[in-house]
């Protein structure tokens, strides 16, 4: 019988697994500390997994590989596993935020849906722009953002999370592909009509689209619909 990749997870690095969250990301309990952790898979030879390393290791994080900014998810540590035949995979340790994103908020309050207040709305919009901001300050854009990708701790704090698909505009004329951006009905008008840019309208439009959804009472709808 083949040894499953958590048991080897447990063995090598004292991570029990849990439970799936979603495909690829599992809540887990580091062992000797007892502290809760997400811990998201991704393949060995993703270019997405080595691009988010990079991204929130040498760009967005101290010396130390601690975040530098409260409103973005902490990747804790980068695990592997001895025996690569295994998964063929590599493993992101994040703080765990329970489960919470902005998506799935109105079924925190009894399994219905509820409009937010206009102070949590303010509050969420004003750190997802204070994350945003902490991002174009160094030349990242995360191509992402969408309400799944903000997650929401216990305290109310918001963490921008997934920089599989952020650039990092390392010369100023950098183009985006379209195929590179996670939600089209998310996407600024000017690179759906083939704008290719890479600029800080990527994340801001994202951004205006996200603050109509708290808003609405129908806030896990995206506001435009089309084909691409």
């Amino acid at each position: 019988m083949a040894v499953s990749w958590t048991m080897m997870f447990r063995k090598h690095h004292g991570i029990i697994i849990e439970s799936e969250i979603c495909k690829s990301i599992f809540k887990a309990i580091h062992q000797p500390s007892q502290q809760i952790l997400c811990v998201k898979s991704l393949s060995l030879l993703s270019s997405s997994s080595i691009n988010e390393a990079y991204l929130l290791r040498s760009i967005l994080s101290t010396d130390d590989n601690s975040n530098i900014h409260p409103n973005i998810l902490s990747l804790l540590s980068i695990k592997y596993l001895p025996t690569l035949t295994i998964n063929n995979s590599i493993y992101f340790i994040f703080d765990y935020a329970y489960n919470r994103d902005l998506a799935t908020h109105g079924l925190l309050y009894g399994g219905t849906e509820k409009q937010l207040t206009n102070e949590q709305i303010q509050t969420y919009l004003y750190q997802l722009l204070s994350a945003i901001n902490f991002c174009h300050d160094r030349l990242v854009y995360h191509c992402a953002i969408e309400l799944k990708h903000l997650l929401i701790t216990r305290t109310g704090q918001l963490k921008l999370s997934n920089f599989e698909y952020a650039k990092h505009a390392v010369l100023p004329t950098m183009r985006i592909n379209i195929s590179d951006v996670s939600c089209f009905s998310q996407s600024p008008p000017e690179l759906l009509l083939g704008d290719r840019t890479l600029n800080s309208s990527l994340d801001m439009w994202s951004a205006g689209c996200v603050f109509a959804q708290l808003c609405s009472s129908t806030q896990i709808q995206p506001l435009f619909h089309g084909n691409h």
